[in-house]
């Protein structure tokens, strides 16, 4: 006998062989595993899609798939099944295509929480600063500054500073002779405005330095400047004191620099009269 055949009928050999099978049997085994599982993925994926589709999509205002949501049916009508109005999911798919028919008729959203109006006024009911958000018209602005002078100037020391009035709050603070008042919507937070409103003073008394009521009488437009630096259409815009100060000095940099090229040109003229 030949080599080769001595070792084809040797027991190493036919044990090698009979490995060789059972590990293509394993492999075998293993893809088979490995389809099933991806079989199984792929069918929950589905099922998701499709709860989902149920829930959100605007085709399906009623829950139509009775394989995957079991819905009660009614004895009345044993062959339609109706969703439960009382699920939590039938309550969301109703609010998403109540904004979904809101979106389509053109209909906003409502606005968001804002600052109407900011008014600075003295113990005698003389105002000093006054700023508006919202659109008021003279006569309205006029009503607004008398009825709030009137009912916060008559408050004690020792009350709250809020103050209900029209469905809106009046949140003022007293600094000195001087009233601070910001009007916001009724669930808005409080705490926030009066923060805003020590903030603006906060800056004030930087750029005065020791602020008073006569400061803002014959500076009141450095006033608007800080204020509008702070506050842009109701909301907070710049909440650093070190950044207002940086721009109102640059905006006091330029009014000199204009002064200066003014006056310069007016001498110009003077002499060549």
């Amino acid at each position: 006998m030949s080599v080769e055949k001595k070792f084809t009928n040797s027991i190493h050999f036919q044990r090698y062989l009979r490995g060789r099978k059972e590990n293509n049997i394993q492999i075998n085994t293993n893809a088979l595993e490995l389809e099933k599982r991806e079989e199984k993925n792929t069918l929950q994926m589905k099922k998701r899609d499709k709860l989902f589709l149920c829930h959100v999509s605007p085709r399906y205002k009623v829950l139509k798939n009775t394989d995957i949501i079991t819905s009660a049916k009614s004895s009345a009508h044993p062959k339609h099944s109706s969703p439960d109005p009382e699920s939590r999911s039938y309550r969301r798919s109703s609010k998403l295509f109540a904004r979904r028919d809101n979106k389509k008729k053109g209909s906003l959203d409502p606005p968001s929480r804002m600052i109407h109006f900011v008014v600075l006024m003295s113990r005698q009911g003389k105002v000093r600063l006054t700023k508006w958000y919202s659109p008021y018209q003279q006569k309205e602005r006029s009503t607004v500054i008398r009825e709030l002078s009137g009912l916060i100037l008559s408050r004690g020391p020792k009350l709250c500073n809020f103050v209900e009035w029209k469905g809106y709050k009046v949140v003022y603070r007293r600094y000195a002779s001087l009233y601070f008042c910001m009007c916001i919507d009724s669930d808005d937070n409080e705490l926030e405005s009066l923060e805003i409103i020590h903030h603006f003073v906060e800056i004030l008394d930087r750029y005065f330095g020791s602020v008073c009521e006569l400061d803002l009488i014959f500076n009141f437009h450095k006033a608007y400047y800080i204020l509008d630096e702070i506050l842009i259409a109701g909301e907070l815009q710049e909440s650093s004191k070190k950044a207002v100060a940086r721009l109102i000095a640059a905006q006091d940099s330029l009014v000199e620099t204009a002064k200066e090229e003014a006056g310069s040109i007016s001498n110009m003229i003077s002499q060549a009269m």
